[in-house]
């Protein structure tokens, strides 16, 4: 145990490898093993020994927590769901055989929930996610581990702004950082709950102190960036945005952001290649939402540019991503208007007026569509 203590996981390894070889009934060697390959991210060795320790000892509440770690660590979340919840039924009846029930117990039951909370607020279950964490937060006070409790508020605090509640999230943050102040991450998520707030100001303040606790941080530079973008501050944003690419050159989200500064800036031609990047990335994520977001505003970028056929063809591509999209076919309607396409122009103003009616006066009174103001079929969509 001493060698996993100081960071030898290797060494920790060949120690309960040695353990294991003279008693091959040793639950805590196969466990400790376990923690050790699971730190080295070797998930499926880590697995293994998780298995042999609950084989010897299908008790061992802990055991099953830290195989639902590991699972989720593979993405193995509704595997991961059943492990935590068959140590929170252990930890809640009748404690792990390894611990009497204690402070100390509690802060390992107290992990179960923070742990579960972390899947089901993947999956979307924000309510269950909410209770999870207040069950940790609850089983957390007054248990000393103030690291862990601040971890519950911030975790909590990211359901809630998930949810749109940011005073919430921005309480919850608050009370995460009077415990652990320096706590970069948790500065950054109030900075996005104030920003989306429109506190722009205090975003900024935060995502900056989180820049001095951590620069290399690609998430504070996004932030801050949205928040100065907000405020008008476009080169104060291109720099956030383009510090936060370079830092992190494999996430979408700095390339979409600068895209869309760029566009609004009216460079369009910098703003199409950030989307192509933005694009490149969404889609090797696996991220279909975003990726047709980011069709959307390269078509508008090429729109602006003159290139109508490429503004449609970006269109498309967003609406076979997500038929749901509204934002396509405005942007469809003012391109087919433009090549005189009437038969399209006119679909795809209905599809619009589908999703946004309160655009009828605007239509009709756009300069784009003036050819079709005597049109019958025109006027019956739009009114007189």
């Amino acid at each position: 145990m001493a060698r996993a203590k100081k960071g030898d996981h290797d060494g920790a390894i060949t120690d309960f490898s040695k353990a294991i070889h003279l008693n091959p009934n040793c639950t805590l060697a196969f466990f400790q093993r376990g923690s050790a390959k699971h730190e080295k991210r070797d998930y499926d060795g880590a697995i293994a020994d998780y298995d042999n320790a609950i084989r010897l000892d299908p008790d061992y509440a802990y055991a099953f927590f830290k195989r639902g770690v590991t699972k989720y660590k593979k993405g193995e979340h509704h595997s991961a769901i059943e492990d935590y919840n068959r140590a929170l039924t252990m930890l809640q009846n009748t404690g792990d055989k390894m611990e009497p029930v204690s402070v100390r117990h509690k802060v390992k039951l107290a992990s179960v929930y923070l742990n579960r909370g972390v899947i089901r607020e993947i999956k979307g279950q924000y309510d269950a996610a909410m209770e999870d964490y207040n069950r940790a937060i609850s089983l957390l006070k007054g248990s000393g581990d103030k690291w862990k409790l601040a971890a519950a508020y911030h975790n909590r605090g990211v359901v809630k702004a998930d949810k749109g509640e940011h005073d919430g999230a921005i309480q919850d943050y608050t009370e995460a950082l009077r415990l652990n102040p320096n706590d970069a991450v948790t500065l950054v998520s109030r900075g996005r709950a104030r920003s989306q707030k429109g506190d722009l100001d205090d975003a900024i303040a935060d995502c900056t102190l989180a820049i001095k606790l951590n620069p290399h941080n690609a998430e504070s530079f996004i932030v801050r960036g949205i928040a100065k973008h907000y405020k008008g501050d476009y080169e104060g944003a291109l720099d956030d945005y383009s510090e936060a690419a370079r830092l992190r050159p494999d996430y979408a989200e700095p390339f979409y952001n600068r895209g869309n500064a760029k566009r609004e800036q009216g460079d369009y031609d910098g703003a199409i290649t950030d989307y192509d990047k933005a694009i490149a990335l969404f889609k090797k994520d696996g991220d279909k939402a975003w990726e047709a977001i980011t069709y959307n505003n390269r078509a508008i970028a090429k729109y602006e540019k003159g290139n109508h056929d490429g503004a449609i063809s970006d269109c498309k591509k967003a609406l076979e991503l997500d038929s749901n999209l509204p934002a396509p076919w405005a942007l469809l309607s003012s391109a087919y208007s433009l090549k005189r396409d009437k038969e399209r122009c006119l679909e795809a103003i209905k599809k619009t007026l589908q999703v946004f009616p309160q655009l009828k006066t605007k239509i009709r009174e756009s300069q784009v569509f003036q050819w079709l103001r005597d049109d019958a079929e025109f006027k019956d969509l739009v009114g007189e």
